[in-house]
């Protein structure tokens, strides 16, 4: 008998934590494979089209399976689904969502309506016929089988020999079912040589290191096609079903074909989407026209001669309604006081986009490309990529699903697989490593290659390899589930949409904010058709929104971002003198030296900074910055280059450029020109030539010298790949460029939002102060009476948000400032007795030594009495229950905390000295050694630096040696410190917790953190 082989039970990767078998390994196994077919079992549907795919590639038949679990009250039972045909999978992908997001509806009844185009296996081990088997319970067995029989027309029973039960049950079954085996052998490793990897797996599943494998987990090997045959030799019939289960499966993926929604109108139904987007356009573009004053450049025929060649575009390739939806949904963010950013990617490049609102950036104005955002020489969906402020982006996925259906819209799912350090990390955690073998290991791998690298390029990581069999063995460990997926994700901007219910497509699971979330990932999605909509979140929005709102009630000033002049000399000038901190894109170190050699005088520049200032056209800013100012010269290679690169002095920067030159030297079409830039930006060998040819004769075509038309294309390969897409270097250099006009006109607005968005990050926020005391403006310390959640100004300066004290989360400062609107707090006893319900006597330390209770601060009222007397205080106004009495009479000479001890206590409460700087006092010695606030430290051989030292921890090395380990701190940032043994015998004698030192020493980086290595200290008084 010529026997057909399968593994109809294959667990993958993406049976989260249960399978060691990733897609990856598995190419390599089905290159040698002498299966026909596979069969994809996992927990859910993640891994299906990926695996599709794979088995395709390496001609093995592809049968889509699902595991299923049917809750019963005594046990779960297990069956495996396998689709016939197309209607068949879309009936698994329901079944999946179904078992993902209301496991308690799923029950036979709901999988019969499927039952025509699915088969089902119930196998011997894991369901109800072991369950039955286990409990002598005989004829349920048959009542079960005949159950199935009478709703499944192809209905089987999975026979397995892993484990002593299994083989039992089979041979019990024997006689009356024979007819109905089909050999299965459920796979979740290869080889026994991973069982120990897998067990860390399950391990790490059920969050315990006493997780002991069960029989049939040590059993879950991949069987070869030889070693099925062997195993199952007494039941060689049951083969026959395994044909004919292979025969039966035939689902094709379908690649071919968009699908996307029908735009939906709040009023009218049936829309025609091509006459309803070109009426939207064209209002859209006259309105636009209508505010222009300046037709220097292009004519009103252009425009419309532009439009309507992209609406063209757009309805050949059959967009309307993508368009359309983009086009809702911004105009709903619009309408509904949510910002949405100037534009993103190369939809800038639209003119379409910019007629209905989408965009606030004019392609013609800025010579930017339809072509470079859709071309019709190339297949590929539009990619309107949008930004709202980060703060409500989720209003406009709860819009898009109340408007289209729950079932129309979700997130995209992403996976977190094991990183080096993850891996390293849950694995020591299991096996019980110790932490101070943990944390040494751990300070060898890398934070962004493999274990493996970090193993081949580390000598002391090698060393501890080699010489310790514990660490060797978390290593081993580690290295053989990194990179496998350890939990689902939502994808930061992508919802999918569909012209159907998404569960014809993917299969979905439970989402965030009441939207479902897909199963599949991005890549698979498109690839099948979908349309991706990415609604992105800005922070940069939010604070811009923030600065407008702020100054319209402290000033009384209405400000449109869409007026404010583009050409401001103030904003200018202070950009060219760096002064760039806060500013989305300008604020790092390296983009702040461009701005400022370039003196940027017009936004060109600040677009032309941004788009150079990245890996490879960097080499090029020296070179520009030289010929804006005449101090270079250059030429161009051909006169029809000359309008396409004298804004950047002769350097290619942007992607458009090369399309321009494409078309203009060579006589490409501007679509034949993309395809070009984009092949050629791969860097593959074969295509560069291939386009070269190609290239040369369409320039000679075009009456262009063969010698030239080499040289051209070989300027166009060298800036290929280095070529910045100029729509979205517009679209955000105009968001840095409002930013930097807020920052210049309103300053206190826009540092009070600034910092109000990144409460939490303690050095972001002391770098904001030191700009706020270099402009000579106050920041005050945080006042009970006048702060907020965020950061408020008036005449006196920004107050510090109450938010931004340790231990204050949301609820404790909502409720406070709730309870202070019905008035304002008169004293200690007043705040204590009218808040007493939410404090505590942690709050109420960090509001004293924060300084938010100072107004109640006098002689005889100390901030000392305040945190040691709270309870005491508690009970008094309790007992007496009025707010009368005098603490400050009863109190009097309560002694205070000095001024080293409250200045401690604000840095615990702020985490930096605002208005209680210890550090202030060392002034001379800073001055005296040159010392180096932390902030400023780099990489560097020798340093000073003055800094408080806590946190002291003294370990003994192997030698017996001993060493410490310490925090340290000044103004401006919190450091890690090690004093080595050599050095800490000699320093030993003189370390105390809480006292101010000048240090001296190098930093070097560990763990991708700067650490301060102590080689001599003296304690300051």
């Amino acid at each position: 008998m010529n026997k057909k082989s399968a593994n109809l039970y294959l667990q993958t990767e993406y049976s989260l934590l249960n399978s060691n078998i990733s897609l990856n390994s598995l190419k390599k196994y089905l290159s040698y494979c002498d299966y026909e077919a596979l069969a994809i079992t996992d927990n859910g549907m993640h891994g299906v089209f990926k695996f599709y795919n794979l088995c395709k590639e390496f001609d093995v038949k592809p049968i889509i399976g699902l595991r299923c679990n049917i809750f019963n009250e005594n046990y779960e039972n297990v069956i495996l689904l396998y689709a016939k045909n197309n209607e068949g999978y879309k009936a698994l992908m329901k079944i999946s969502s179904m078992m993902s997001i209301n496991p308690k509806n799923l029950n036979l009844d709901y999988i019969q309506k499927f039952s025509k185009d699915l088969i089902v296996l119930m196998p011997v081990i894991e369901s109800e016929i072991e369950y039955s088997f286990k409990n002598n319970l005989f004829d349920n067995i048959n009542v079960i089988v005949s159950k199935y029989r009478s709703i499944f027309e192809d209905f089987f029973i999975g026979i397995s020999m892993q484990t002593k039960l299994s083989k039992s049950i089979c041979e019990y079954l024997k006689k009356d079912f024979y007819s109905l085996f089909v050999p299965i052998n459920k796979t979740n490793y290869y080889s026994d040589n991973d069982i120990e990897a897998y067990q860390v797996l399950r391990m790490i599943d059920k969050n315990t290191s006493d997780y002991n494998l069960s029989e049939l987990e040590t059993n879950l090997s991949f069987l070869s096609k030889v070693e099925m045959d062997l195993l199952f030799n007494e039941y060689e019939y049951s083969f026959k079903n395994i044909d004919y289960i292979i025969k039966s499966c035939n689902v094709i993926l379908n690649f071919d074909k968009y699908h996307f929604p029908k735009y939906k109108h709040d009023s009218i139904s049936n829309i025609d989407s091509k006459e309803y987007l070109i009426q939207l356009c064209k209002a859209g573009l006259n309105k636009r026209l209508s505010l222009k004053h300046d037709f220097t450049k292009n004519t009103i025929l252009d425009y419309k001669n532009r439009l309507l060649y992209e609406l063209e575009i757009i309805d050949k390739m059959g967009f309307n309604d993508y368009f359309l939806i983009v086009y809702d949904y911004v105009k709903y963010a619009k309408t509904h006081d949510i910002s949405v950013g100037p534009g993103r990617g190369s939809a800038g490049g639209s003119l379409v986009s910019y007629s209905l609102g989408i965009t606030e950036v004019d392609p013609l104005e800025y010579d930017l490309l339809f072509e470079r955002f859709l071309n019709p020489e190339r297949k590929g969906m539009p990619d309107i990529d949008v930004d709202f402020e980060d703060q409500r982006r989720d209003e406009i996925i709860m819009y898009l699903g109340k408007k289209y259906g729950k079932s129309k819209i979700a997130h995209i799912t992403t996976f977190g697989t094991f990183k080096a350090k993850l891996a390293i990390r849950d694995v020591s955690r299991m096996l019980k490593l110790s932490d101070n073998k943990l944390k040494e290991l751990i300070k060898y791998i890398s934070s962004v290659n493999s274990i493996e690298f970090s193993l081949n390029n580390s000598s002391q990581l090698k060393k501890m390899y080699e010489g310790d069999e514990e660490i060797a063995r978390v290593i081993n460990l580690a290295m053989s589930i990194e990179g496998l997926p350890k939990n689902y994700s939502t994808h930061a901007a992508g919802i999918i949409m569909a012209d159907t219910d998404l569960c014809d497509y993917t299969a979905l699971q439970e989402g965030i904010n009441g939207v479902y979330q897909t199963q599949y990932e991005a890549s698979d999605l498109e690839a099948l058709g979908l349309v991706k909509m990415d609604i992105l979140g800005l922070r940069n929005l939010s604070i811009i929104k923030n600065v407008i709102n702020l100054v319209k009630v402290k000033q009384g000033i209405d400000i449109d971002l869409r007026k404010i002049p583009l050409n401001d000399s103030r904003v200018f000038q202070n950009i060219s003198k760096g002064n760039t901190l806060g500013i989305f894109q300008l604020e790092g170190e390296g983009v702040t030296k461009v701005l400022k050699s370039l003196k940027t005088s017009s936004l060109n520049d600040i677009i032309n900074a941004t788009s150079l200032y990245r890996p490879g056209p960097m080499e090029m800013i020296p070179s520009f910055i030289n010929r804006k100012f005449k101090k270079e010269s250059f030429s161009y290679l051909d006169k029809s280059m000359e309008d396409v690169l004298k804004d950047t002095y002769g350097v290619i920067v942007f992607q458009e450029q090369i399309i321009l030159i494409a078309s203009g030297f060579a006589g490409y079409s501007l679509g034949e020109a993309d395809v070009l830039r984009r092949a050629v930006s791969k860097k593959k060998a074969k295509l560069i030539e291939e386009e070269r040819n190609k290239f040369v004769a369409k320039a000679v075509g075009n009456s262009k010298d063969k010698v030239l038309a080499n040289k051209v294309y070989d300027y166009i390969e060298k800036f290929a790949s280095y070529g910045f897409n100029k729509s979205h270097a517009v679209s955000y250099s105009i968001i840095a460029y409002q930013m930097a006009y807020l920052k210049t006109y309103y300053y206190q607005a826009f540092m009070a939002s600034l910092m109000t968005n990144f409460i939490g990050s303690v050095s972001s926020i002391s770098t904001y102060i030191n700009d706020l005391r270099k402009n000579k403006f106050n920041i005050l310390p945080p006042s009970i009476n006048k702060s907020f959640d965020a950061f408020v100004y008036d005449k006196d300066g920004i107050y510090y948000s109450l938010l931004g004290i340790n231990n204050l989360g949301n609820v404790i400062v909502s409720e406070i400032l709730k309870e202070r609107e019905k008035g304002l707090f008169k004293s200690y006893e007043d705040f204590v007795y009218r808040c007493k319900s939410f404090l505590n006597k942690r709050v109420i330390s960090s509001l004293v030594y924060s300084g938010a209770l100072d107004e109640f601060v006098s002689s005889s009222l100390t901030k000392k009495y305040m945190v040691e007397n709270y309870e005491n205080v508690i009970d008094k106004l309790t007992y007496l229950n009025v707010l009368d009495m005098d603490l400050k009479e009863q109190e009097k000479n309560v002694s205070e905390y000095t001024f080293e001890e409250i200045s401690i206590f604000e840095k615990e409460a702020l985490g930096f000295n605002l208005k209680y700087n210890l550090f202030i006092k060392y002034n001379s010695y800073k001055e005296k050694y040159n010392c180096i606030s932390l902030a400023d430290l780099n990489e560097q051989n020798l340093v000073y630096s003055i800094v408080c030292i806590r946190r002291i921890r003294e370990i003994n090395t192997k030698k017996g040696d001993k060493m410490a380990f310490a925090e340290i701190f000044d103004e401006t940032l919190n450091m890690d410190a090690v004093i080595f043994s050599s050095d800490y015998l000699r320093l030993e004698s003189v370390l105390e917790n809480n006292k101010f030192y000048l240090i001296k020493g190098k930093t070097e980086k560990r763990e991708e953190k700067l650490q301060f290595v102590i080689s001599d200290l003296r304690k300051l008084k």
